[in-house]
Formats: structure tokens, sequence, C-alpha cells
């Protein structure tokens, strides 16, 4: 299964297949352009990826929080993840007709190829905190998680056949990885973590979806199966609170997204009618509506320096990428064009 070559996303090359082949940055593409943002912020770039309407991939660009310098880094790409260190980015593309694995670095040099999966399932790649393992999901008749060096060495799957296991995410202390699964193919979901380490050893959690680490891998939130609420609980599944009471969380639109100082948690709801943001402290006080309008606001994202969030919203029509101060003040759109971001993510912070 696993090739290790590099290709050039923007041309479709075949590459020699060695690490360390490079291409030339993408000039930005006339469907996207730029807005002069208000805010300003230490924060860094945000990365995101676009469709059409029709649900054709138009790319993986980054932008500055102030609107600036935005570039598009690939033409063909999904789901773009952040290394550790701000240095590269793990993407999805297609391989041969099927979704594969990428990294490249921040300028878009050195796209390399690192496996493809064994059918169309999106693989989700997300980095360790080490910056040295990639873990993704594969659907081999089953999905499965799966870990890989950044070198394509060290293929192997992390859960056993028929666990139906999507949706990794791993602790920050890089010793376990926290995902979802519904046994043979039968909902509801659970959550369940497993180690990194070749011990194999996993534990059920909660019934539930979304899972999201606390940055001091202490605590897990997540959306329960019981009743559609915002929850945390300790890492090994003990002492499960609900924090919010009221109205339909709105799960399907994203998970929840912990500020790294780990005090705050936002999150989507639809308690009115239509997906806004909201925050709530992490001991369940302090719940905040964010965004207030009649369009879907979602993919709420807390910059590494706690100042702002980044999220989408089709506000203005189609979906764009927004950023807004903490309180919900000041909320801008980065992105202006005629297809729909997504998935905004910051790069982390040395």
């Amino acid at each position: 299964m696993i090739a290790l070559c590099a290709c050039n996303l923007v041309t479709g090359e075949e590459l020699t297949p060695t690490l360390g082949a490079t291409s030339s940055p993408t000039a930005i593409p006339e469907h996207v352009t730029p807005t002069t943002a208000l805010l300003s912020s230490s924060a860094g770039r945000i990365a995101y990826y676009s469709t059409t309407a029709s649900g054709g991939n138009r790319g993986i660009s980054v932008i500055n929080t102030d609107g600036s310098s935005l570039t598009l880094l690939v033409v063909s790409g999904l789901n773009p993840n952040w290394s550790p260190d701000g240095g590269q980015i793990a993407f999805e593309a297609s391989h041969n007709g099927k979704p594969a694995i990428y990294l490249m670095n921040i300028d878009s040099s050195q796209q390399t190829y690192l496996t493809d999966m064994a059918s169309s399932s999106s693989p989700y790649p997300v980095w360790s905190p080490d910056g040295q393992q990639i873990v993704f999901e594969m659907y081999d008749g089953y999905h499965n998680i799966y870990i890989i060096n950044i070198d394509g060495s060290g293929l192997r799957p992390l859960t056993d056949p028929g666990l139906d296991a999507q949706r990794p995410t791993w602790s920050p202390n890089d010793q376990q990885v926290a995902f979802i699964y519904s046994s043979e193919h039968h909902t509801p979901f659970k959550i369940a973590t497993v180690a990194v380490n070749d011990s194999g050893d996993w534990h059920i959690l909660a019934e539930g979806i979304d899972p999201v680490w606390s940055p001091n891998s202490q605590q897990i939130a997540f959306f329960s199966g019981l009743d559609d609420q915002l929850y945390l609980m300790n890492a090994d599944g003990s002492n499960q609170k609900r924090l919010t009471n009221t109205g339909q969380i709105a799960p399907a639109l994203s998970p929840p997204s912990w500020s790294l100082d780990g005090e705050h948690i936002a999150f989507v709801s639809r308690r009115d009618g239509n997906a806004e943001i909201y925050t709530i402290n992490a001991d369940g006080s302090g719940e905040m509506r964010l965004t207030d309008n009649p369009a879907d606001d979602q993919s709420p994202a807390w910059s590494p320096d706690g100042r702002q969030i980044a999220f989408v919203s089709n506000r203005d029509g189609n979906r764009e990428i927004y950023v807004m101060s903490a309180d919900g003040s000041n909320q801008t759109r980065l992105t202006n064009n005629t297809i729909d971001d997504w998935g905004p993510v910051w790069q982390p912070q040395p």
C-alpha cells in the first residue's frame, strides 16, 4: 500500500520518487479575492480549503488574519492540518483516483505523497504532537484508525477490524488517540481511546461523537449521544458533566473547540433555529452567544493566542472564512469569492 514519492499537485506531474522534490508556490487564482480585514493578530495564518457548489474541489489556501497575503497552495486538496511546529501541512488529495495523504511545506514546496486509501473515504489526517507521525482513518469494509511515520514507514492499524472506528484525535501528551466507533456499522456511536504504543489497549468512555482533548490531555469535550448536549469528561471517561442544558446542539456542523489555555470551549448550537456559535467556560459557567444572524455559522477555531475565533458562515450567500474577537465582536470576512470555503485551521505558534 505504501509508496513514497513526491508529486506536484499543481500540475499533476509525477516527480522522482524520492523525498525532497519541490515545486514553486502557486499564484493566487482569479476566483480568490482577498478582502481587507479589520482585525490584526500575532496569531499567524489560517489554512482552509474550497469547494464549488457541485462539490468540486478548488484547493487549499492560506491567509493572514488581517486578510493579506492570500495564497493558493494546491489546486486540489482537502482537510488541511498544520504540523505542530507550523512548518508543514498534511492534507488529502487524489492519487490514482483515490484519496491519499500528502505533506507539504507552507510555501507549497516539497509536496510528498505519503499513502493512499483503500476506498473513496476521506482519511482526515492528524499530526502527532511531536510531529513525527500521522494518524488517520481508512475504510476497507469498515472504518479503522491507522498510524504512519511522516517518512512513509511504519504503517500499522491502531484499531481492530470490524470496529468501524472514525475521526481520530491525538492527545496533546502524545499517549492516546480518541475516536468514535459503531460496531458492525450500528449506531449509536461510542467514544473510545487507544494507546499509541504497541500495547493496543483501548477503553470505551461514553456514548457520543466529536471527542476533543483539552490542551493538558486531562479532559475530553464531546457531544453526548444521549441528549445531543455538550459534555466534559476526564480522559478515562469518569466524571461526565453536562455543560449545556438548552436547545439543539449541532455536532454535524463541527466539533467543539478548546481555547489554548483550556479555560473556554466554542461550539455550535441550533437552539434558535439556525446554527450559531457559542462559548462556555470549561466549568459550565459563562455561556455566551457570539453570532446572531439568519445564516449558518459553524466550524469555530480558536487562535493560538486566544484573542480570536475563526469560523465559516454563509451570511453573504456562500460559505466564507470569517474571524471575530473572542467575545464575538469585530466579525470580519477574510475571503470573498463565489465558491465555498471550509475548515479554517490556525497555524501553531513556536
